[in-house]
């Protein structure tokens, strides 16, 4: 078997210079003084095993055959039947996720029995025949790998170790791997030959995955994170259709790049090729793209991977090097972390925080052999891990956190991993040591691991991903156990991003032989070819640090990035405060001290520089400068001119931010009060610069109703009655406020919008307030939900009938004495409060009493069940007195009781002397009694009589009833206007002159149907 081993030199010419010149980068040229004995590092290796048979025989308890375990509620997390959570569900396929990711690690941690059974329980329960939707990237990486590694695995266990077991084997494995496989291969019919993000796995590429945003983009590494698996499987399999299409895929992502710059954005159209998001980083949504370049070198020995990977390392070096405090150097070499640019202008910067993922790095720069790089960056993520005891999932440049949960991600133990392989540093085992005891400190649960969902608490997350099992305890496992102790030689494999090993020696399991066909780039433009030996091979670390001492040295360049952040944070400073320049903020459109928040036209002059408003979660108010969302490049300077002047403004001790309407960026909340939550769910929502502002008095009550069509931008539709609830809407499509007023011209008293990107949350998120588009004609309030909570309020809207919300400030956390005052109460409203109030739960009955009993406006009120409304006609003869003292020209309703022939209690609105509205208590009968000698004998209409002919008389009291109809129902909104104008049009002439009008049975059904619809506001 040839011995190739992954630590070689990035910069060799061919696969013979591999093997002449590879370099294992293990030290044995001094002594760490600080290391850890044989024996603490066998009792950290136990730790490790012990962690993972809890975590596994937990998931194996409690939650197999599921996906994933959820370890707070010890079960397991099947596709839909749990709340949706966004797009992270499209890991899940019903597939016995977490047992397949696990496959090699229970091979390599040496429990060959376990091994062995979870093949069998695998064969037995995993298949693919099932109508769901999956992320492409994600059952590539952790299903189509894990099944690849596991078959890989039991072959490498027979042939190495035990020749007499596993006789019963015949590659199930690899058959599930390729029918697998072949389901995704229907994501690469796009005319780009980059593969769609999502795919059904028993029906391919419905009607569904066709059309919308989400179904035409691609992220980079989605498209770009295949290669290792896809060839392994042409390879295995004999079928060269998957080592064709992903060599397309790496092809066409090449040709896309920026030729200047040589990056690549985050996102991309399948159809077109355009980019959609020009972003360039080495975080989420392009990091496994670079990974599987090297790695795809290293397998293949394709130098057209090699050149293509060093072009943009070259690039990312050139422009994304940053020091520790994320702050421009001069020198790229002696950068420690790294910031996001622009793909198409590499000098701006995109970002302001890095992201979890990009932890990675350190790990491929040390395959590439760049080790004092990889040295510094992880150091600058080790002191964000000292800071916050795990790696956040975003943080800002000052380490400060900027998303705080943290699902046990393992990127940043992969690189500590590959770091100590190639030192030999124990610095790395203490890391290693650290993380253990944080794990069994914060995450640990008596079943399994649970992700944190605050880093600041520590509060956890019902939640433990597959990865966790394939990658996280693997890693912490290789780092203390030696190479002799390990049933498998690690330098005969590479690993996948999923941590799954691929072998290097294909042709050793190969069914058939055949060379990759990836476009050749021209010749011309590679500089293997150097007389430089360093170019060719990798040196020593003693040559690499120039120091006899590596132990020393490593120390040293650690060091070396907090001393250099210090340094270069003075010349910064002094460089900010030179760059003011008095003449140039004289040309700014708006100066600091003259700005005030929610003025429209100050703040069309910082969208146009790309600045926004945002509320921090103690109330301040927060300015965010994106120079990438400005009108055009000038913008964009005067837009980080604004922000030093208003920096500059801050120092002043009397400084504070003014707003003409600090409601604008207030925290608001969506409450579910109706059954099982009684106001114990709650979530956290986004105001709207349009439409009634809910201040911290004021809130809504409504019965929850999902739009139809989902988005609210066209007339609604569907079988659900809008009027008087308060509507679903998805974001997309259409401005914020054409859909408040569209779902005010059907009738609803309030409109809550759910972000179209499912991964958003309110936790994670920067502070969102909705703007509207400078013209006030929307009269109801809308809130914003981020794509988390929106989607479980999704799933709860949809398991619960007759859902009623609260929209507003958190009233149920605060002084009642505030809000009840101006609590605005409509018909379903009083109809919910009233069912809650007789369903005996003191707590909230007490608080619904105290609204309808100390509120000083009382907005009219029409219920449907008057059993109800009976049992607490107290409460509404107390209101008629307090409305007796107001104002006759008040819009106040009489209430009143009496009995019908049939001696059945008739409750009786009567609006004014005009408009009467009856019903009974059995609720079959709602009559509408018009009175029209108010009307007629009004002393204008009299005067008037005899100058008028009959019609048009006619014409003139219609007009004034239709007036009162207007100003006190819900008249204009209802759905036949015109046809309910007509038939009181008649009724009014057939009360006038009889004998000429005849008013029939179809006239009074169409009236009966305006009472039924008829309410009061």
């Amino acid at each position: 078997m040839l011995n190739k081993k992954i630590f070689s030199c990035s910069n060799s010419r061919s696969l013979p210079q591999i093997l002449t010149f590879y370099f294992l980068i293990i030290t044995l040229f001094s002594v760490n003084s600080n290391a850890l004995t044989k024996s603490e590092k066998n009792v950290l290796k136990g730790k490790v095993l012990q962690m993972f048979d809890h975590a596994f025989n937990s998931y194996m308890k409690y939650a197999y055959p599921a996906d994933e375990l959820m370890p707070l509620s010890c079960k397991g997390r099947y596709r839909i039947k749990e709340a949706p959570r966004g797009d992270i569900d499209e890991v899940l396929g019903n597939f016995t996720l977490t047992l397949v990711d696990s496959l090699d690690t229970l091979a390599l941690l040496g429990k060959v029995d376990q091994f062995e059974q979870a093949v069998r329980d695998v064969i037995k329960n995993t298949h693919f025949d099932r109508d769901i939707v999956v992320s492409v990237f994600e059952s590539n990486i952790r299903m189509l790998g894990g099944l690849l590694s596991g078959h890989i695995s039991l072959i490498y266990l027979k042939h190495r170790h035990f020749p007499n077991r596993f006789n019963w084997y015949r590659n199930e494995l690899l058959s599930l791997a390729k029918d697998l496989g072949f389901r995704l291969l229907h994501a690469f019919n796009t005319t780009t030959g980059l593969p769609r993000s999502r795919v059904n796995l028993k029906y391919g590429i419905t009607k569904e995955l066709k059309t919308g945003e989400k179904n035409t983009a691609t992220c980079t590494a989605c498209a770009g994170t295949l290669l290792l698996e896809f060839v392994l499987l042409s390879r295995l399999s004999g079928e060269k259709v998957f080592e064709d299409k992903v060599m397309k895929t790496m092809d066409y992502l090449w040709h896309k790049r920026n030729r200047v710059s040589d990056l690549v954005g985050t996102v991309i159209n399948i159809h077109d090729g355009e980019w959609l998001n020009k972003d360039s980083s080495i975080g989420a949504g392009i990091d496994s793209y670079y990974e599987y370049l090297f790695k795809g070198y290293i397998l293949l020995g394709d130098e057209n991977l090699l050149y293509r990977f060093n072009k943009h390392y070259d690039s990312i070096t050139k422009y994304m090097s940053v020091n520790l405090n994320g702050n421009n150097i001069l020198d790229a070499e002696e950068g420690s972390s790294l910031k996001t640019v622009h793909m198409h202008m590499p000098n701006r910067q995109a970002r302001n925080y890095i992201d979890a993922l990009l932890a990675f790095w350190p790990g491929l720069q040390v395959l590439k052999g760049d080790i004092k790089g990889a040295i510094k960056f992880h150091e600058v993520l080790h002191q964000i891990v000292k800071k916050h005891d795990f790696l956040p999932e975003a943080v800002l440049f000052d380490h400060s956190i900027h998303w705080s949960n943290h699902p046990l991600r393992p990127e940043f133990l992969e690189s500590t991993y590959y770091l100590y392989r190639a030192t030999k540093d124990d610095f790395y085992l203490e890391i290693g040591k650290k993380m253990i005891e944080q794990l069994e400190k914060f995450s640990r649960v008596p079943c399994g691991y649970a992700a944190i969902a605050d880093l600041k608490t520590k509060q956890k997350e019902d939640r433990m991903d597959s990865f966790v099992y394939a990658e996280t305890f693997k890693y912490l496992y290789l780092m203390f156990a030696d190479e002799d102790e390990l049933l498998f030689d690690i330098d005969d494999f590479i690993f996948t991003t999923e941590a799954h090993l691929v072998p290097l020696d294909l042709d050793d399991y190969a069914s058939k032989k055949f060379k990759n066909t990836s476009t050749k780039d021209n010749k011309a433009d590679f500089n293997f070819y150097s007389n430089n030996w360093k170019d060719k091979t990798c040196p020593s670390l003693k040559f690499l640090f120039n120091s006899q001492d590596v132990f020393d040295a490593t120390k040293r360049i650690r060091n070396s990035v907090g001393k250099m952040n210090e340094k270069k944070c003075e010349k910064t400073t002094q460089f900010v405060q030179k760059s003011i320049n008095l003449d140039k903020l004289r040309q700014l459109p708006l100066r600091a001290q003259d700005f005030v928040a929610g003025r429209n036209d100050h703040m069309n002059i910082l969208k146009k520089m790309g600045i926004s408003l945002s509320s921090m979660p103690d109330g301040r108010v927060q300015l965010i400068h994106k120079t990438n969302e400005a009108f055009n490049y000038d913008d964009a300077e005067m837009g980080i001119l604004f922000m030093t002047d208003m920096l500059e403004y801050s120092k002043k001790s009397d400084f504070k931010l003014k707003t003409s309407d600090a409601d604008e960026y207030r925290s608001l909340s969506v409450i579910l009060l109706s059954k099982p939550f009684n106001g114990s769910k709650v979530y956290q929502a986004g105001p709207a610069q349009f439409g009634l502002k809910l201040r911290s008095n004021l809130g809504y009550f409504g019965k929850l109703v999902l739009s139809e069509p989902i988005d609210a931008c066209s007339s609604l539709k569907g079988n659900a009655s809008y009027f008087d609830k308060i509507i679903v809407a998805k974001r997309g499509n259409c401005m914020f406020v054409e859909k408040a007023r569209i779902v005010e011209k059907f009738g609803a008293i309030g409109l809550i919008i759910i972000d179209n990107s499912e991964e958003t949350s309110y936790s994670t998120s920067t502070f969102f307030a909705m703007s509207g588009d400078g013209f006030q004609n929307v009269t109801i309030p809308s809130v914003f939900l981020f794509g988390k909570e929106g989607n479980d309020l999704l799933w709860n809207l949809r398991s619960s009938t007759g859902l009623v919300a609260f929209i507003g400030d958190n009233f149920m956390s605060k002084n009642l004495s505030g809000l009840e005052k101006s609590l605005i109460i409509n018909n379903e409203q009083l109809k919910f409060v009233l069912n809650v109030a007789r369903s005996r739960d003191c707590f909230l009955k007490e608080k619904f009493e105290i609204v309808f009993k100390t509120s000083s406006k009382y907005f009219q009120c029409l219920v449907d069940d008057y059993e109800i409304l009976k049992d607490f006609f107290e409460i509404f003869n107390e209101k008629k007195k307090n409305l007796k003292q107001i104002d006759k020209n008040d819009e106040a309703i009489e209430v009143s009781q009496m009995l019908d022939e049939d001696s059945k209690v008739v409750h009786r609105f009567k609006l004014d002397e005009t408009i009467e509205i009856r019903f009974r208590d059995d609720g079959n009968e709602k009559k509408l009694v018009l009175d029209l000698n108010p009307i007629i004998q009004m002393p204008e209409k009299m005067a008037k009589k005899n100058e008028q002919s009959d019609n048009d008389y006619a014409m003139s009291i219609f007009a004034t009833l239709i007036k009162r109809f207007e100003q006190k129902t819900n008249f204009l909104k209802l759905e036949k206007t015109d046809r309910f104008n007509k038939i009181l049009f008649k009724y009014v002439a057939s009360k006038l002159n009889p004998t000429e009008h005849q008013f029939t049975k179809d006239d009074q059904k169409l009236f009966d149907e305006l009472a039924k619809n008829l309410d009061l506001f």
